[in-house]
């Protein structure tokens, strides 16, 4: 009898540790935010989206500087978050930077980035990473109406077959402006559809 209650006993405390561990909560979510040309600027798609991260529940930290941006992804890693480097424009070459010189983000976003091959002017995530390998899983975030000549649409369904399965696209349309294409006020810049291309990003790296 006391075999029994003592084997009953252990079954009751594995199977709650078992429980306990496949319901286990997620690690919380954090994003490395890399702005485009103009830095943090008011006008930038990163800052106007901070508020809509935040409210979500992401921690959120910026920096304009692909070695800074390596040892923000460390940091946040150390205490526990899954990490999401997102870089907007010419930032998503920064990020690209980070991860070629070994940063390891458990995601990346690539907004409105420079998906076109090598030797493009102000560098592109392509030749800056070499090889699709570095990749960890991948968001390229694109509006389908972007007219600036660095990130271009066209350039978005061969980056993806590029990273050889490892990016995903997520779409944006309407919206926009008067502005210079590669400029804020724009498609570019997802003007007017911020909210929509910030529910991609936190779609992305919230998911399991």
């Amino acid at each position: 009898m006391f075999s029994l209650r003592l084997c009953l006993a252990m079954l009751v405390l594995f199977g709650s540790d078992a429980f306990a561990q496949t319901s286990k909560p997620p690690s919380p979510a954090a994003l490395v935010l890399v702005p485009g040309a103009g830095g943090a600027s008011p006008r930038d798609f990163l800052v106007l989206s901070t508020g809509f991260f935040e409210a979500a529940g992401l921690k959120t930290v910026m920096t304009t500087s692909a070695s800074e941006a390596s040892r923000l992804v460390s940091d946040l890693q150390s205490r526990g978050f899954r990490v999401t480097l997102v870089g907007m424009s010419l930032g998503a070459v920064t990020a690209a930077q980070a991860v070629a010189s070994g940063s390891r983000p458990d995601r990346i976003v690539f907004a409105a980035g420079g998906l076109l091959p090598p030797g493009t002017p102000n560098g592109s995530v392509v030749g800056t990473l070499g090889t699709p390998s570095q990749l960890p899983p991948t968001l390229v975030l694109h509006h389908r109406e972007d007219a600036c000549r660095m990130t271009p649409p066209s350039a978005v369904e061969d980056f993806v077959r590029w990273s050889r399965g490892r990016a995903r696209v997520a779409w944006v349309t309407g919206g926009g402006g008067p502005g210079l294409p590669c400029r804020p006020d724009t498609p570019h810049t997802f003007t007017d559809r911020e909210k929509f291309a910030a529910a991609a990003i936190i779609q992305f790296a919230t998911s399991r």
